[in-house]
């Protein structure tokens, strides 16, 4: 019998983005407005900043390596949500103006 090699996990960002782009998940220009409004405050963005310079000299512990994944992932997700909001808008743009 031959094993069965495991697919690599798909990142999330690619999933959802299949989600929407297969018809059932259209995104209403109102819906897209307000996912372009979400976004890392200050506090996060500083937090980012710092894990992603220390980690550049190695100096994060495992726990912080693994937030820093933790944002990094955060901000894929967040990143395409807001080209599929702005993909929703495209249309609605190009019609007013």
């Amino acid at each position: 019998m031959s094993k069965r090699t495991p697919a690599p996990a798909e990142p999330v960002p690619g999933i959802l983005a299949r989600a929407f782009a297969d018809g059932r998940g259209t995104m209403s220009p109102a819906v897209a407005r307000q996912i372009l409004r979400f976004g890392f405050g200050q506090a996060d963005q500083d937090r980012m900043a710092d894990l992603a310079e220390r980690n550049q000299s190695g100096a994060l512990s495992p726990a912080e390596q693994a937030e820093l994944m933790e944002y990094v992932d955060a901000g894929h997700i967040l990143s395409t949500l807001h080209s599929l909001a702005h993909l929703a808008l495209k249309p609605a743009q190009t019609a007013k103006g």
